[in-house]
């Protein structure tokens, strides 16, 4: 079997060789004539100096640290305090939004300006009067005009609110204690609105505006608190025949 011989390339050819070889070094900085990246001088092939030590790990090792101290800056800044998130200490970060129920229940006087909303002892003040009227002129109808209670008469028991109108009646005589045995839960659902009502009128006459802020977790406890107390009335009102 004859061997052959490796013919030489011609000039051309060599010049246009060497020509692709050097194009992408020159070109691009940085990167080998086979798209790979060219090593710094002075390091190995993994990124390190040629005596064996990491080159910058003294940068390295504080860049970390600099950064767990700006992460433990932030969350401390950011961590969740009585009032909710955003509350560094006492006061809360403004920009940050606030978790509803993080916050306790508190009544909190402001100072009235224009185009505030209304307080809501003020619609509940026109909702009291509005039915102070109404059991007022029931009270002047003659007795076998006033409203029956539709689920007394078919069942003979009385219904959650049976006695309300009687109630109101003779605390407007001042009786608050038949009006408590008649109607508990609403005798008392009325002296609590009352009290607030007076302790509204009395902020809005110093030029502040009564509010009372109850968070999430707070309101779901006192619709619980608010059923079990409608349970334990309309039972007292079955069993007193109310």
């Amino acid at each position: 079997m004859a061997l052959r011989r490796a013919l030489p390339a011609p000039p051309g050819r060599r010049r246009a060789l060497a020509g692709r070889r050097l194009d992408g070094p020159e070109r691009h900085p940085g990167v080998g004539s086979r798209g790979r990246r060219a090593r710094p001088e002075g390091t190995s092939g993994h990124g390190r100096p040629a005596g064996g030590r990491l080159r910058g790990a003294g940068s390295g090792l504080e860049g970390c640290r600099s950064h767990l101290r700006t992460a433990r800056g932030a969350a401390r800044a950011c961590r969740i305090g009585p009032g909710g998130v955003g509350q560094g200490g006492s006061r809360p970060r403004e920009g940050l939004p606030r978790v509803g129920g993080e916050a306790p229940m508190k009544i909190r006087p402001a100072r009235a300006r224009r185009g505030d909303v209304p307080p809501a002892w003020v619609f509940v003040a026109l909702g009291g009067v509005l039915f102070a009227a109404g059991a007022l002129a029931v009270s002047l109808l003659p007795e076998r005009f006033h409203p029956q209670c539709g689920f007394h008469a078919v069942s003979g028991h009385p219904c959650p609110t049976c006695g309300a109108t009687r109630s109101v009646l003779l605390l407007a005589r001042l009786r608050p204690l038949d009006a408590f045995r008649t109607n508990p839960l609403f005798a008392s659902a009325v002296a609590v609105v009352l009290l607030w009502i007076g302790a509204g009128v009395a902020a809005r006459l110093a030029g502040r505006n009564l509010y009372v802020e109850v968070g999430a977790r707070e309101e779901k406890w006192w619709w619980f608190a608010l059923l079990g107390a409608f349970l334990v009335n309309w039972v007292y009102l079955w069993r007193a025949g109310v």
